[in-house]
This record gives structure tokens, sequence and C-alpha cells, in this order.
């Protein structure tokens, strides 16, 4: 069987608070995506609820992972014979708080996957949200693929742990400003897991699009604007896994992996003493650069 497929990454301005108007785009990018025969339709960070929302209406517009979002988006992958991943607010086991969330659904409408985001940006996504603490893989017809949602793509250890675990494609819906910043961190793990990675802005709402998506020697294979709402297409080729001929994957050592990890231990306390988040001084975080 082939292991080639298309990617439409949806760059799209979403309603705050409006899950209906944001539905009603899924359907119809989802429909264009078909239409331009892609396998796959990957649309942004909590793009169904709405990014730019307060903790009280994340609350009220969130949803378990078998609501009415998993509900509609079965139908349309059924429908229209692909694969569709999306952001939301996804409620807690407790129902007193939410989660950052993606999830993936096959092309026969079954549940693939679902990610929360386990690193919270900035004082908003911290005061609203819950964090997630895993990394999993999920099946396709093509191999293994992985999830990430935004600011998690700028620490190395996700996007690595996704490869070990067999990923060779990444979807990282974000919600950024800094689309330079985004860039920089997007062609970093491609090149250092050697995986084509799909990452979708949004526009709109002091999101700066660029949606991209890259290959597995990071180099850019499709990029978006930063202002208009569109379809971001690529066709990638699992077969040509650059794996097999460059060494930085299977030449990486876990044992090395550990003297990192045991360092940082042994020094965590300096580390958090030289640079103190809650030190505005120090110039540690601005929301604006997200």
């Amino acid at each position: 069987m082939s292991r080639k497929l298309k990617i439409a990454a949806a760059q799209l301005i979403s309603r705050p608070a409006d899950k209906k108007a944001n539905l009603e785009k899924i359907k119809k990018y989802t429909k264009l995506a078909a239409e331009e025969g892609a396998d796959f339709v990957v649309f942004p960070e909590m793009f169904y609820s709405g990014y730019d929302i307060s903790k009280e209406q994340a609350l009220e517009l969130a949803e378990k992972q078998d609501g009415k979002l998993y509900q509609e988006l079965s139908a349309l992958a059924r429908e229209n014979n692909l694969y569709i991943i999306c952001g939301y607010a996804e409620l807690t086991e407790n129902e007193q708080s939410t989660y950052i969330s993606t999830m993936a659904v096959g092309r026969d409408g079954l549940f693939l996957g679902n990610h929360r985001k386990t690193y919270l940006s900035g004082g908003m996504e911290k005061e609203n949200a819950t964090p997630g603490d895993e990394y999993e893989v999920f099946d396709t017809e093509y191999g293994k693929m992985g999830m990430l949602i935004c600011y998690e793509m700028e620490y190395p250890e996700p996007a690595r742990i996704l490869a070990f675990k067999g990923a060779e494609v990444i979807f990282v819906p974000a919600a950024f400003m800094n689309v330079h910043w985004m860039s920089r961190f997007l062609y970093a793990i491609a090149i250092h897991n050697q995986m084509y990675i799909v990452g979708v802005n949004h526009v709109g709402n002091r999101k700066g699009g660029c949606s991209k998506i890259i290959s597995q020697m990071g180099l850019p294979m499709a990029e978006g604007s930063m202002t208009g709402e569109e379809l971001v297409m690529a066709e990638i080729d699992l077969d040509s896994n650059v794996r097999r001929t460059q060494p930085h994957y299977y030449e990486f050592r876990p044992e090395t992996l550990k003297k990192c990890y045991d360092a940082y231990q042994t020094n965590r306390d300096m580390l958090r003493g030289r640079f103190d988040p809650e030190d505005e001084s120090l110039g540690y975080y601005r929301e604006e650069d997200k």
C-alpha cells in the first residue's frame, strides 16, 4: 500500500464563544478539503470554542470527548472520507475545569485519539485550564501519528517522545501571534526528529497565520499567508523515510538523555532561582510573544 497522503491545514478565523458558527466553518472547510483530495484536514487550537474566551465561557462551552463535537466530526469524516483533527475545550472529569484539547477522528468516523495540552502558556491559559500529562500516538492506515498543541512545540521533549513512540507525522494546532517564533520551533522539531510537521494557526483576533507543512528534513512544503483564510496543502510520502539514511534519530542514545535529566534534577533549584518566571525584571515571558 502506498503511504502517500495529502494534508490540508485549515488556517481560519474562529469566533470566540460561538460554537455554532465555528462548526459551520469546520463543515465548510472539511468539504473543501475533501474536494481537493485531502486525506487529512486539521483545524487550529481551540477552534471549535474559539481561543480567546474566559474561564467561565470555557466551562460553559466545554464538552466531553464523546460530546456533540465528536458526533459532528464523526459524521463529517464518514461523509467526506477523510481524517479530521480539531481543537476544542474539553471538560475535565470532575466538570470543574477544562483541558485545551485536540481530537482525531478516522475517515470511518471512529474516535482515534485525544491530546490534552501539557504546557500551558501565559496567564490566561494557566488560569483557565488544567494541564494534561501524556503524549500518545494514534494509528492510521498510513502509520503512527501524534499531536501537540502550540506552546508544547517550544520544548524538545514532547516531539521526541512522540517520535520514539513511532510517530512519523505530528499535527500542531496553534494560536500564535508571533509567527516568526512559531516557525523556528516547527522547523526545529521537524529536523531534530526527522518527521513531517503540520502546524496550523488561527488568523484574525491578533493571530498571525503562516500555517505550514514541513518535510522530514526541515524544509517548507507549503505555507499560508499572515492574514487570509485558506487551506494550506501538501502531499507527503511516508515511504521516503530519511531516518533510514540520516543519523539524528537512530544514533540518539537513551543513556545520554538520562544523564541530561540527572543533571537537571541536581541543579533544578539553582535554575529556578536564576530564571524565576515571577520576576518580571528578567523579561522571562511576555504574553504578546506567544
